[in-house]
């Protein structure tokens, strides 16, 4: 998982280029580190602002930061994924979320199982789709 890598260079695209929001199908959710989904949130925000190519998304997107622990300076850490690459770091955020959910589930069917439930119960809830 090379997510908070992955996660500042997708972050860095959608600064540089908001036209990818659209086409990569991504949410707030596909995001763990707080400083990326932060500024995801912002960029969400400025989205009908900035535009591909416009020098001037770091700033607008710095204002929609303002009262967050992301200034205008930290943007700068965002390098943009490279050509084609944003799609191959976006599916790879989008395994990450699926397999922290996923962990997610089992977790709760362990403690499921620890406090005594049974396992044709565990199961029918993990199979119902209700842990």
């Amino acid at each position: 998982m090379r997510s908070p890598e992955t996660e500042k260079r997708v972050i860095g695209r959608l600064i540089a280029e908001p036209s990818c929001l659209d086409s990569l199908g991504l949410t707030e959710q596909h995001f763990v580190e707080l400083h990326t989904k932060t500024v995801y949130r912002a960029i969400e925000k400025a989205k009908h602002v900035i535009s591909d190519g416009n020098d001037e998304n770091l700033v607008i997107v710095g204002d929609y930061l303002e009262g967050h622990q992301v200034t205008v300076s930290d943007l700068f850490e965002f390098y943009p994924s490279i050509g084609e690459t944003v799609f191959d770091d976006a599916r790879c955020l989008k395994e990450n979320r699926q397999a922290r959910q996923l962990l997610g589930v089992l977790q709760k069917a362990q403690q499921n199982l620890q406090e005594g439930e049974s396992p044709q119960d565990n199961y029918r809830k993990v199979y119902e789709g209700r842990i």
